[in-house]
């Protein structure tokens, strides 16, 4: 979707020394919203190291534009508060709906939940929660599942995650990451994407609810 100029207001309108706080939202996801060039509309209005909070599909997070005012193409960079360090974003909390289609083929196909974060960057996910939402059939059957990056050929970050999840409405189930011992020595799974999928043989069934998954991660600079 292209820049929506009714979506875009500065928080900070009083302010006349230092930088500015501005809100954007969108349909939009945040890779999108944050790519070079996107608020090349309002760039004589932005000015380097002014702030951004920025909500699409896939979460919200503040960012800052590195880029001077009138200067195009108006460029974004994760915000890393003083006291932070580390090269890190700030906390982002996502809620992604799985649907009822992407369930019953979840042992097939895995499910998207956060877009990879762009070069040179990659996800740390901090937590995951899962609520699965009835509708009018129950699942059935089904297998474990696993939070991975880069979908089945990535490094997992949780697993063995029961098929209750989905089974059982309306039940809150806390994901447990993986023994760190288990990745040592791996590939940091730069710029790649966090994925949702079932393990086993057994394939969810019958059901037309929902899963909700909570996810809250950062996303850090290499």
């Amino acid at each position: 979707m292209a820049f929506n100029l009714e979506a875009f207001s500065n928080v900070t309108s009083g302010a006349t020394l230092g930088p500015k706080v501005w809100s954007y939202g969108s349909s939009d996801t945040l890779a999108t919203i944050e790519a070079s060039g996107f608020f090349d509309e309002v760039s004589e209005r932005i000015n380097v190291n002014d702030l951004l909070y920025a909500k699409g599909t896939d979460g919200a997070e503040f960012v800052k534009f590195t880029s001077a005012k009138g200067v195009v193409p108006v460029t974004i960079d994760v915000y890393i508060p003083s006291s932070g360090g580390g090269g890190s974003s700030a906390i982002t909390q996502a809620k992604v709906v799985v649907t009822s289609p992407e369930i019953l083929d979840m042992l097939n196909t895995p499910v998207l939940l956060v877009a990879a974060p762009g070069a040179g960057k990659f996800l740390l996910i901090n937590s995951v929660t899962l609520v699965g939402v009835s509708g009018n059939v129950a699942y059935t059957n089904g297998d474990v599942m696993f939070v991975s990056y880069d979908g089945f050929s990535g490094i997992s970050a949780y697993e063995d995650i029961p098929a209750s999840a989905v089974t059982t409405s309306n039940k809150l189930t806390y994901a447990v990451p993986i023994n760190y011992h288990n990745v040592v020595n791996q590939n940091i799974s730069v710029n790649k994407g966090i994925y949702i999928w079932s393990g086993g043989a057994t394939p969810f069934a019958n059901g037309n609810g929902t899963l909700n998954v909570y996810i809250s991660y950062q996303t850090i600079t290499i």
